[in-house]
């Protein structure tokens, strides 16, 4: 009971690590302005590309390599969400993607960066801002930002599957514990009757009770050790 306690949430930390370094292959597949010059887009794509070359536990796959990827496939600029990205996944080798778009008015622009599941073509994150008053320096800071922040969100589904692995690692350290304070609980027993019959002379019993004691509070003591470490 107590080995398989153990075993088990010695299972769901190695399965939260695992997912948590889990490291996934994400191209930028569109970037488009409006109002804008491509020389700003331009910039818009560079800092999107620095953002997801500033986030961890993925590999960015920039858009001039997407695009020569994809150029003699069945692929269409047109698709940019949906089942039809699956093609993308597979040709381009990536397991997600992102697609940007800049709009522009005077100093003011609005951006929306969306990050997709490119087997299935679902929306896992977006982000859809203005920046008032900005320069292209500020809406590309911005975009590096923000970009940043969609990997780091990342998969709402395997968010939860970690979240439910903790949970479980959790409850399985509880379980530890409480077996834990049941050993030192025998062995305080058993030290106590020990001392009973070693104090009336009969060692015979006395002694190996004060061993399996001494044994049991170690093992206790131990149990509770590990219960926190997970």
């Amino acid at each position: 009971m107590i080995a398989r306690a153990v075993a088990l949430a010695a299972a769901a930390v190695v399965t939260s690590a695992g997912a948590a370094r889990a490291e996934r292959v994400v191209g930028v597949l569109d970037v488009r302005g409006d109002g804008v010059s491509d020389v700003v887009v331009a910039r818009f794509g560079e800092a999107i590309e620095e953002g997801l070359e500033s986030a961890t536990g993925i590999t960015p796959a920039p858009q001039v390599r997407m695009k020569e990827q994809l150029a003699s496939t069945a692929w269409s600029v047109s698709c940019l969400v949906g089942a039809c990205l699956a093609e993308v996944g597979v040709q381009a080798g990536v397991e997600w993607v992102v697609t940007a778009g800049l709009t522009g008015a005077g100093e003011s622009y609005r951006y929306t960066i969306t990050l997709l599941e490119a087997a299935t073509g679902r929306v896992l994150q977006q982000v859809s801002e203005t920046c008032a008053a900005c320069t292209v320096d500020d809406v590309a800071s911005q975009a590096t930002l923000a970009t940043m922040g969609l990997i780091d969100a990342g998969d709402p589904g395997v968010g939860a599957a970690i979240g439910a692995a903790r949970g479980r690692g959790k409850h399985h350290a509880r379980t530890l514990r409480r077996a834990s304070l049941a050993v030192l609980g025998v062995a305080l027993v058993a030290a106590g009757a020990g001392a009973y019959f070693t104090r009336e002379d009969d060692v015979d019993v006395g002694y190996p009770l004060l061993g399996a004691a001494g044994g049991l509070a170690a093992s206790g003591v131990l149990m509770l050790g590990l219960s926190f470490r997970f």
